[in-house]
């Protein structure tokens, strides 16, 4: 799909990022870059190898980051929307994403959006679309999303703009019980400090499955999720069956990474009735791997 920047965003982020990132996590081979692409009726921000191939990247899958400057060089080759940075288990690093919560024209931010950057006090970003926010402190999220807040350590990429709003280039600071605070206060039944241990060392099957479906049904693309729970052939914009399957694997598995949970979210749907996905494990197995791979990159802002 062609990138819609222009000359000038092309020359601009990179020296941005440079700037203003984390110096510290500049030096990790973290990167992928992404760009706008169409998914079920809707533009979703999907991640690529920064080799200039036009390979899908994983937000779960290292062979697929590559450095900064191999990001930097891919972008400003053109096709690309932007650069990205991955949260892996192995770093102590902590994302926060808040949407709708800026005015693009004047930059002020809405006061529940100012008390949550103001408390972390961490590198705070404007993001893309420029009515939204990324803040990166160190320490252990949730990995979850409730409405305009989403949090993680792991399993996700955030879009990376340099468009600083504090912390402009210093390491993030340890800020776990801020993080704490966020989760309990805007995450509604997010895990406990226990849990949210469990998830920095990426362990799967953290929710059960009646939580992974009410957080399905409650985050960006919810209405998207009941509708093809009870659709047993089509998908929202009237594609067929085997793109209505592959629209609800991916909404489930962006929300959990196990890929058995998958499967038995996707056995509950009407969808999950056909002979065509009971009877054919080959086509099951590569629905479901496709969609965690991909459900990744996809973000709501």
């Amino acid at each position: 799909m062609p990138s819609n920047r222009s000359p000038a965003r092309a020359e601009a982020l990179p020296r941005e990022v440079r700037e203003n990132f984390p110096q510290d996590m500049l030096a990790l081979r973290r990167y992928v870059v992404w760009r706008y692409e169409e998914r079920v009726g809707k533009s979703a921000k999907i991640p690529h190898v920064a080799d200039g191939t036009g390979a899908r990247a994983s937000s779960t899958d290292p062979s697929t980051w590559r450095g900064f400057e191999a990001a930097e060089r891919v972008f400003l080759a053109g096709g690309y929307d932007g650069v990205g940075f991955v949260f892996s288990p192995g770093d102590p690093y902590a994302g926060v994403d808040l949407d709708d919560c800026r005015d693009p024209e004047s930059a002020a931010l809405e006061a529940w959006a100012r008390e949550l950057v103001a408390t972390l006090e961490g590198y705070a970003e404007v993001s893309p679309s420029g009515t939204g926010v990324h803040v990166i402190v160190r320490g252990a999220a949730p990995n979850r999303q409730d409405g305009k807040v989403e949090a993680y350590s792991s399993g996700r990429y955030f879009t990376v703009t340099g468009r600083a709003i504090s912390g402009h280039g210093l390491p993030p600071p340890e800020r776990q019980e801020g993080l704490n605070m966020l989760a309990q206060k805007y995450l509604s039944g997010a895990a406990g400090t226990h849990e949210i241990a469990r998830s920095r060392r990426g362990e799967p099957g953290r929710l059960g499955d009646m939580e992974v479906d009410d957080l399905c049904r409650s985050a960006c693309g919810g209405e998207e999720y009941v509708y093809l729970v009870g659709s047993g052939g089509i998908a929202g914009n009237g594609d067929g069956p085997l793109e209505a399957e592959r629209a609800l694997a991916r909404l489930i598995a962006s929300h959990t990474q196990d890929a058995a949970q998958v499967g038995r979210l996707m056995d509950r749907s009407l969808l999950g009735q056909r002979p065509e996905w009971r009877g054919r494990v080959d086509h099951r197995t590569r629905t479901i791997e496709f969609a965690i791979a991909e459900a990744l990159g996809e973000r709501c802002n």
